[in-house]
């Protein structure tokens, strides 16, 4: 395991499987465990306190089981905190209500909200390595009953010096500038956090956005829209990015308090969205996402991303269907994600629809909702589906893996080696940080004798026992480090072991020369008749394991190995 892995594996990303995202064969997680997925999803009041949350059969339960199928890293929520809306209170929720509710959806317990109740409809209960500890909520709602909502399995923190890491919305633009109105970010503000990604991986780190737009088709709901997305534009790239002047708030405009002492680096990304309430696709003008990702216009260096140029935004489908829709029957799109495309890169992007995945395809997390029809959960949980998105971020450089190396023991080819005292050796790789060792009996070093990793120095000593006699074995060396893996240039490296009975050569000097002859039995007639402690080649029992003790039964065990040895070993 490399450092980038143990680091994952410690915050609870885990590693994943290669080719995790697969939907064709029923693969819904990540392809590359470094890959961060955000999430988001207009839940439609499900979350809010006055849910029931002990029903297999409602949209808390079917929130629930998306979340723990689908496993982002981050999620943008809108519309939760509503009990009138959902039909099952009244009011809306404050934000310490709305933080213990999200609570219970991550890990159950007892419920303050429906005393006597326990929770068992929660994330937890079906993965319990999923885990959102960082939860923030935004403030008072303009609308009066929704509240937007950022989970995150990474800590907040400043990191653009205004000693702040969450916002309930932004700051309000207090004049024009140029083609930017003055105001703020719409009815519901501009939820945001900034996100500390672990250092060990990440280059950089991550701020994530929120917003839920105005909604409806009167000229002035569509009015709010546009002017709350010139906004929410112009605060990313002259806040964020510093309108490529490298100051924040350069004009200035905005005067935040705190200040803001610094731009975000070139390795940092920021990524928002949420329920815009307009299809780009069809509204018939520059809209909400076209003005938030391209600036005043298309092109050119007066987008909002951190080079100046343009910021992208998702076309996440259906993996069976290709349909972009996220709201209703039809094909409209009114949920989106955005980002700095400068910075990261998408692996993977779609749209959770369950009615559209075909049977034995489900993630196994949603099987068994509502009596066993998964097909129909996302139509529960929400009239929206979530629009999921895997990002690739730049990672911390570890390297080139080891340099080219050879094993120079044994010998290639070496032939009556004594099973015993076989050393391994090989010349260092730079770079290398440990090695790994195998022995097998075949040359593709599958059927392995030995197995041994994490060798600091450059010689391993087989222990004696584990090798067979007259026996042909292949040795790999494996040089390791964090950035990967190199095999030894001349591996497999082939020996043959010496026969029992190939003591010597025609020289009688002690020194096996791959050849059973009359020689080698003269010679161990010699030592036997000393007693010489090389003479004990077996017990009583006849089974090859000296017992200390020179008598004859060693010396009929020898003759016996003599007579049934081939003259040479393969």
């Amino acid at each position: 395991m490399n450092r980038v892995q143990a680091v994952l594996l410690a915050i609870g990303l885990g590693v994943a499987p290669a080719a995790a995202f697969d939907p064709a064969n029923g693969q819904w997680g990540k392809t590359e465990p470094t890959d961060v997925r955000v999430m988001t999803w207009n839940v439609a009041d499900g979350i809010c306190s006055s849910n029931f949350k002990n029903s297999n059969f409602n949209n808390w339960g079917a929130i629930v089981r998306t979340i723990a199928a689908i496993k982002p890293d981050v999620i943008i929520f809108q519309e939760t905190a509503d009990n009138s809306g959902n039909g099952t209170g009244s009011g809306m929720d404050s934000v310490a209500v709305l933080t213990t509710t999200f609570e219970l959806l991550i890990g159950g317990g007892p419920d303050p909200f429906r005393p006597g109740d326990t929770v068992s409809q929660y994330i937890q209960a079906y993965d319990p390595d999923l885990d959102y500890p960082y939860i923030f909520i935004g403030g008072s709602a303009g609308d009066g009953f929704n509240r937007n909502a950022i989970l995150s399995r990474f800590p907040f923190a400043d990191i653009n010096g205004d000693g702040k890491s969450t916002y309930i919305t932004m700051p309000t633009i207090r004049f024009q500038d140029g083609p930017y109105p003055a105001g703020d970010g719409g009815i519901r503000g501009f939820v945001h956090a900034e996100i500390d990604l672990p250092d060990d991986v990440y280059a950089g780190d991550m701020v994530i956005g929120n917003s839920h737009l105005k909604c409806c088709g009167s000229q002035s709901d569509r009015n709010q829209r546009l002017v709350a997305a010139q906004n929410i534009a112009y605060y990313i790239y002259y806040m964020y990015a510093g309108a490529g002047t490298g100051t924040p708030d350069p004009t200035p405009t905005m005067f935040p308090n705190p200040p803001v002492t610094n731009i975000l680096d070139e390795n940092t990304v920021v990524i928002w969205g949420g329920d815009i309430n307009e299809d780009e696709l069809t509204n018939g003008r520059r809209g909400p996402v076209a003005w938030m990702t391209e600036g005043p216009s298309a092109g050119g260096n007066n987008g909002t991303d951190r080079d100046n140029s343009d910021s992208a935004h998702d076309d996440a489908r259906c993996p069976f269907t290709n349909n972009r829709a996220t709201f209703g029957s039809g094909s409209t799109k009114l949920d989106y994600l955005m980002w700095w495309d400068s910075v990261a890169d998408v692996r993977n992007q779609f749209i959770f629809r369950s009615d559209t995945i075909p049977s034995g395809l489900y993630p196994p997390e949603i099987l068994g909702f509502l009596s066993n029809r998964p097909e129909l959960l996302t139509g529960i949980a929400s009239d929206h589906r979530p629009v999921v998105v895997d990002y690739i971020l730049p990672l911390v450089s570890i390297g080139e893996p080891p340099a080219v190396f050879d094993i120079t023991a044994p010998a290639p080819g070496a032939q009556a080696a004594d099973p015993a005292s076989v050393a391994v050796t090989w010349t260092a790789a730079d770079d290398a940080e440990t090695y790994d060792v195998v022995i097998a009996t075949d040359a593709d070093l599958l059927d392995t004798v030995v197995t041994v990793g994490e060798l600091a120095g450059t010689s391993y000593d087989v222990p004696a026992g584990t090798l067979a006699f007259c026996t042909t074995y292949y040795v790999g060396v494996t040089a390791v480090n964090d950035a990967g893996e190199t095999m030894a240039a001349n591996q497999p490296v082939a020996f043959t072991t010496r026969a029992l009975a190939d003591l010597t050569g025609p020289a009688l000097d002690g020194v096996p020369d791959g050849v059973v002859s009359v020689a080698d039995l003269n010679f161990y007639l010699g030592l036997w008749l000393d007693t010489d402690p090389a003479a004990d080649l077996t017990g009583p029992a006849l089974d090859g394991i000296p017992d200390g003790v020179v008598s004859v039964v060693d010396l009929n065990f020898f003759i016996a190995e003599w007579l049934s040895s081939p003259s040479t070993c393969p």
